[in-house]
Order: structure tokens, then sequence, then C-alpha cells
């Protein structure tokens, strides 16, 4: 299946802002956890559950809507901060942060 993502602005501080519907349909609140695991081309996003994190995941904090990226993925993935877009595509489980605007899952 194909999936489209809505884009989102890379700022330059190497932050995204989360769309306020969004964290609403997670339930997310101001200051919060979520597991981000690095997959090809992006990230997974999905509420922090008080489980142990699996192999590939990490935590990451949400702060009043914004997720703050890594310098060196957005380097390895020729971002620049304050010029890149990432994509997020939301699923049932968490959503998707990708550096092209389609991708597959299968």
């Amino acid at each position: 299946m194909e999936l489209r993502g809505y884009p989102l602005k890379v700022y330059s501080n190497r932050s995204l802002h989360i769309p306020r519907n969004l964290c609403r349909v997670y339930g997310f609140h101001e200051d919060m956890l979520l597991i981000r695991r690095e997959i090809p081309g992006g990230y997974f996003f999905r509420p922090f559950d008080q489980s142990c994190l699996r192999l590939g995941e990490k935590a990451a904090a949400l702060h009043r809507e914004f997720l703050h990226l890594p310098a060196q993925w957005l380097i390895q993935n020729h971002l620049i901060p304050g010029k890149s877009d990432l994509y997020l595509t939301a699923t049932d489980q968490g959503f998707y942060l990708m550096i092209f605007p389609e991708f597959s899952v299968g």
C-alpha cells in the first residue's frame, strides 16, 4: 500500500511542530515521552506505554507539540534545518515521519 505524507517544516533548531489535532487523536499531552524507532527513510513514533523499549527504539520527548530530531540523523539524510521538510503519515498505532512524500507499508 502506498501512503502519502503531510509536509512538516524542519525548523532551524532541528524541531518539528506536530499538529494539535494529531496530538488529540493520540492523547498526547503537553510534555510526554514517545517511543521513536528509526526505519529506512524516517522514523515511526508511538505513544510511550511504560513497557520496556524494544531493540532499536528510543524515548523521544514531545514538548508543547514539538519534537526534536537528532542532528546526525538530519546530516545523514541530507536534510537542512530551516529549509527541509519531513512527511507525516498517521496510522492507528502511531505516526511516521519520512524524508520522502510517499512510501510503501506492507
